[in-house]
């Protein structure tokens, strides 16, 4: 395998790593904005449940019929909040905490119904009372009532009914405002218990997330070093064989069993030596042959040195 293939499946293996830590993070973390959507439902249903309250209060010194209205509006979205609360599915699979918190926030809605329905009998029996009495149910505050009935022109029996509407209309008020009082003041501490139970969760995913992330990162880390460690210790050996071949023994092989381009080097530089040996080989023949030719005509030489000392010998005993 190249380097250049092995570098690429590198690369590739620390991206499809890095991609699978990313999207376990993401996997992991998810649940967590579902929940606290689902969160949000708490804090809607006590934010709806103190609009009651308010509404429900200002009965007291604000024209009824007007506020009936306002008040009617407010009942309808605390309902509606308490539809919402029955939406919610998982933060009902987390824990045991998580889901006594939402079932206790539904059951809640019993503690207020009597009591909102107590407040909205009472409003409908006094605008019966109105358009029996020709009262403008708009511009009636309790304070006009009380004055009405205690007006001595009224008949009794019409001072009775009025008085008994309105002491009627203080209960289901006094009723109302501590049911929603209390269901408020619940619902908050459930949703603090619920806010406290989705804190815990990030951090434990959040930590589970950063260790697959930090794994991801010491493995591809790991394949790094062991691939470049593999590279230099074949490049060591390449060095400290070239030295010893530079020294003059040609009988070292660098035997490298790498199949990248290290190996392929490494079969070539083997071949390096015979050739250097083979030319070596030939280099000894010639000299060999050159040896045996200078021989030969030292011989010559000598040779010709004796003949020629010779025919002058002869040729002075010739003279003489």
């Amino acid at each position: 395998m190249s380097i250049r293939f092995q570098l690429l499946l590198l690369s590739l293996g620390s991206q499809l790593l890095l991609g699978i830590a990313i999207l376990s993070y993401f996997f992991i973390t998810s649940p967590i904005a579902v929940m606290e959507a689902e969160n949000s439902h708490f804090q809607r249903t006590a934010e709806a449940a103190v609009a009651v309250q308010v509404e429900a209060d200002k009965l007291t010194i604000m024209g009824i019929g007007i506020q009936a209205d306002a008040y009617r509006k407010a009942v309808a979205d605390y309902e509606e909040a308490l539809k919402g609360m029955g939406r919610i599915k998982l933060l009902l699979t987390i824990n045991e905490t998580m889901q006594n918190a939402v079932d206790s926030v539904v059951k809640l809605k019993q503690l207020s119904a009597m009591a909102l329905t107590g407040i909205n009998d009472s409003l409908n029996d006094l605008g019966r009372y109105f358009e029996t009495n020709d009262i403008t149910a708009n511009s009636a505050t309790l304070s006009s009532l009380f004055a009405t009935a205690n007006d001595l022109s009224l008949k009794e029996e019409q001072r009775n009914a009025l008085s008994g509407h309105i002491l009627n209309l203080l209960f289901a008020l006094d009723t109302g405002n501590r049911a929603l009082a209390d269901t408020a003041r619940v619902i908050r501490e459930k949703d603090a218990l619920v806010v406290a139970e989705i804190g815990a969760i990030r951090e434990r995913s959040t930590l589970i997330a950063s260790i697959i992330l930090g794994l991801a990162f010491v493995l591809v880390t790991i394949l790094s070093v062991l691939m470049a460690t593999g590279i230099a210790r074949s490049l060591r050996s390449f060095s400290q064989t070239v030295k010893i071949l530079g020294s003059g023994d040609l009988t070292l092989r660098f035997g490298n069993s790498r199949s990248d381009e290290n190996g392929h080097l490494g079969w070539d530089l083997d071949r390096m030596p015979e050739s250097l040996n083979a030319s070596l080989g030939q280099i000894q023949s010639v000299s060999a042959q050159n040896r045996g030719i200078r021989e030969n005509l030292i011989r010559t030489v000598a040779e010709s040195s004796s003949s020629a000392v010779e025919i002058e010998t002869n040729s002075r005993s010739i003279r003489g």
